[in-house]
C-alpha cells in the first residue's frame, strides 16, 4: 500500500511539476512529421483500458489536477501514459513494476517523466481547444464592440 501511494504521488507531483513549468510549444519545421516510436508490446484492449480508466481516476482525486485539466483532457493525459508505457513494456512488466512490493526507483522516476511529458502536451492541446471553442463562440461584449466601431 505504502509503494501504491508512493507511485500515485510520483505521478501526481510529475503532472503537477509539468503543468507550472512555462514552455514553449515546439512546431516541426514545414512537410515534417513527428512520430511515436513504433509499439514494442500490443497489450489486450481489456487490460489497456483498465490501466487508463486507474490512472484516470488516480490522477482525478489530486483537488490541483482537476483544477489544471478539464475531464477530457484528463482522460487524453491518461491515455498517453498508458499508450507510452505500452510502448515500452509488455504488460506483465509493468503490472509487475507497477506494483507496490516490486517497483523500482528508476520505474517510478520513468513514470513521473512520462507523466510530466503527457501532462504537458495535454495542456498545449487544452489551450489550442479553449482557444479555438473562444473564437468559435465570441461573447456578447466583444461583439457589442465591434458593433460600435463600425
Amino acid at each position: 500500500m505504502f509503494k501504491q501511494s508512493i507511485l500515485a504521488m510520483a505521478l501526481v507531483i510529475g503532472i503537477g511539476y509539468g503543468c507550472t513549468q512555462k514552455t514553449e510549444e515546439i512546431k516541426p519545421a514545414d512537410n515534417a512529421t513527428v512520430s511515436l516510436p513504433q509499439k514494442q508490446f500490443s497489450w489486450p484492449e481489456e487490460r489497456k483500458d483498465f490501466w487508463i480508466s486507474l490512472t484516470f481516476s488516480k490522477l482525478s482525486w489530486n483537488p490541483a489536477v482537476r483544477q489544471a485539466f478539464l475531464p477530457e483532457t484528463l482522460f487524453e493525459v491518461s491515455t498517453c501514459i498508458i499508450e507510452t508505457m505500452e510502448r515500452r513494456y509488455d504488460l506483465e512488466t509493468f503490472e509487475r513494476l507497477n506494483n507496490d512490493s516490486t517497483t523500482t526507483p528508476e520505474f517510478v522516476t520513468e513514470i513521473s517523466g512520462v507523466s510530466r511529458q503527457c501532462s504537458h502536451k495535454g495542456m498545449i492541446e487544452q489551450q489550442k481547444r479553449l482557444l479555438k471553442q473562444q473564437m468559435e463562440q465570441p461573447n456578447l461584449k466583444n461583439m457589442m464592440l465591434s458593433l460600435i466601431h463600425i
